[in-house]
């Protein structure tokens, strides 16, 4: 089936261009202010507001339950319902020039274990073939048959010169009437999974969860790799701990599930957001729904190889993020749905939008003056509460997997790899501000593939 969803591509408005000046503006005034201030004071208040925020997050990881969404005890929940009363799944995989990655989730998909009583497949899979010119969809027919998967998989082509860019647009474009599943499991194209993951998620739809994350893991056992599938566990900890305290868990792009009716209430996905995964988020939780982090449910992909492409691609997230919170603040500020603890979390997430500005001027303006201090007080507390945030998410890691602690080193290469996210995130304010034309989605490329 061939769709095309060309449409105008979405400028940025210009009250959204005014509001990244002004934060820019304001991390620098205040960072040029910081750096004119004793160091010892800037460390003492730095340090003191670092230990507050670990505390916070220590004290929400402890009361983070399993992943349930029935009315029982979370810590004792229902058992799994036998597979023909389990809902049915659609799988939904977004794939632009991804020949060498695709087949593989196929075949991973070929070998899940949520079947009907007869051994069909109690899943659906949709792939949106995203003007592909490496013959992407063919491969996927292939390799769908090979799997066994030829009645269930449907591929929708989207035309070549389809607009805007990005996986939202992609996403958008399947119709209603291949969507048949309780619920949508969406996948990148590079993702791995094991055997039970489509009937894990139809267990926790069943359970009555009606939005939910996968943990993203990183395969592979290089040095890239690692600290990439770190920071996805430091992630993974933050986000059970917002959602303990309250706050807004976020879906993260690989692994997302979201029942089908309630997709549909708040118009579906949008073609013009940058980053999906937050856009929707927002959304599901202006409406009243909460996203659950299920830890449990892992999806394996592929880490960036590259710098350049590691750049593009957190340079992505980050001016995503910026988006989200210009385009569907005020909505969330006025929603009735969420709590004080809701809106306090999102409130928090926009001053981390200008603390890299702020921490960046205060480096910049120290040096230009010949007196680092304040700039390197404001640097070591950063690193710092990085660090302290990452060693206990990698012992929390360890005692869930049974294995032995990780060493501080890990945790301190963590802590500084970190720190890119001072340079994206003022880089991605920039490009809201300064650059003209459409949404550009740049598409992650030079990964390292998973092994089978």
């Amino acid at each position: 089936m061939i769709l095309d969803s060309a449409r105008p591509a979405d400028l940025t408005p210009p009250a959204w261009r005014a509001v990244a000046v002004m934060l820019l503006a304001v991390g620098m005034a205040l960072g040029a202010r910081i750096a004119r201030m004793p160091a010892r004071r800037v460390a003492a208040a730095s340090g003191l507001a670092g230990l507050a925020t670990a505390a916070l997050v220590h004290a929400g990881a402890r009361r983070a339950q399993p992943a349930t969404c029935s009315a029982a005890e979370p810590a004792q929940p229902a058992p799994a319902a036998p597979p023909a009363a389990l809902p049915r799944i659609t799988v939904v995989i977004a794939a632009r020039d991804e020949i060498l990655a695709l087949p593989a989730l196929i075949h991973d998909l070929g070998r899940q274990d949520h079947r009907e009583p007869d051994g069909r497949p109690a899943f659906d899979v949709v792939v949106v073939d995203d003007r592909s010119t490496d013959g992407s969809g063919a491969a996927a027919r292939r390799a769908a048959d090979e799997a066994g998967l030829r009645e269930v998989t449907t591929v929708v082509r989207r035309q070549a010169g389809a607009q805007p860019d990005g996986k939202g647009a992609a996403l958008a474009v399947v119709p209603d009437e291949f969507v048949r599943g309780a619920a949508v499991l969406v996948f990148d194209a590079d993702a791995r999974l094991g055997p039970d993951v489509v009937r894990r998620v139809a267990t926790l739809v069943a359970d009555g969860c009606t939005a939910f994350t996968a943990r993203r893991r990183v395969a592979g056992r290089g040095r890239g790799a690692v600290v990439q599938d770190d920071e996805q566990t430091v992630d993974a900890f933050i986000q059970r701990a917002r959602g303990a305290l309250g706050g807004c868990p976020e879906f993260r792009g690989n692994g997302m599930a979201v029942a089908t009716a309630r997709l549909r209430a708040i118009g579906g996905w949008r073609i013009g957001a940058l980053t999906e995964d937050l856009d929707l988020s927002t959304r599901l939780a202006i409406a009243g729904t909460r996203i659950l982090p299920a830890d449990d449910l892992e999806v394996w992909e592929a880490p960036t190889a590259t710098v350049p492409a590691f750049a593009r691609q957190r340079l992505r997230w980050a001016e995503g993020s910026v988006r989200r919170f210009l385009d569907l603040l005020p909505a969330a500020i006025a929603s009735a749905e969420l709590a004080p603890s809701a809106k306090a979390d999102l409130a928090v997430s926009i001053a981390q939008l200008t603390l890299p500005t702020v921490l960046l001027a205060t480096v910049a303006d120290g040096m230009r003056r010949r007196s680092p201090g304040s700039g390197l007080a404001l640097v070591g507390a950063y690193v710092g509460t990085a660090w302290v945030l990452t060693a206990m998410a990698l012992r929390d890691d360890a005692r869930r997997e049974a294995e032995a602690p990780p060493s501080a080193v890990r945790a301190v290469v963590t802590a500084v790899y970190l720190l890119h996210w001072v340079a994206a995130t003022p880089a991605a304010l920039a490009c809201v501000a300064l650059r003209p034309g459409p949404v550009r989605f740049a598409r992650t490329r030079d990964r390292r593939l998973p092994p089978a």
